[in-house]
């Protein structure tokens, strides 16, 4: 069997992705995109988010809604001659 370092990181990285509410450095991560960019997307509102006190929140589901649309632009776009 692994090492149990490995199991205990395979369940945290789980649980991350399974967070309802990612910090906007969570979301730049996962789809790869630096802050600068990130925060100009946030604040365009073109990647929604939520404020929570001072804090500012994107919806997982919101992210994931965001990229599919991004997705179908591309795959609209590329056909298109």
């Amino acid at each position: 069997r692994g090492s149990h370092g490995n199991a205990n990181h395979q369940t945290a990285m789980e649980a991350f992705m399974e967070t309802l509410l990612l910090t906007p450095d969570q979301a730049f991560r996962i789809i790869g995109i630096g802050r600068t960019h990130g925060y100009s997307l946030l604040a365009s509102g073109q990647i929604p988010s939520i404020k929570i006190g001072r804090l500012r929140r994107i919806p997982r589901a919101a992210l994931e809604e965001w990229v599919r649309k991004q997705t179908d632009e591309v795959s609209n776009t590329s056909g298109e001659g």
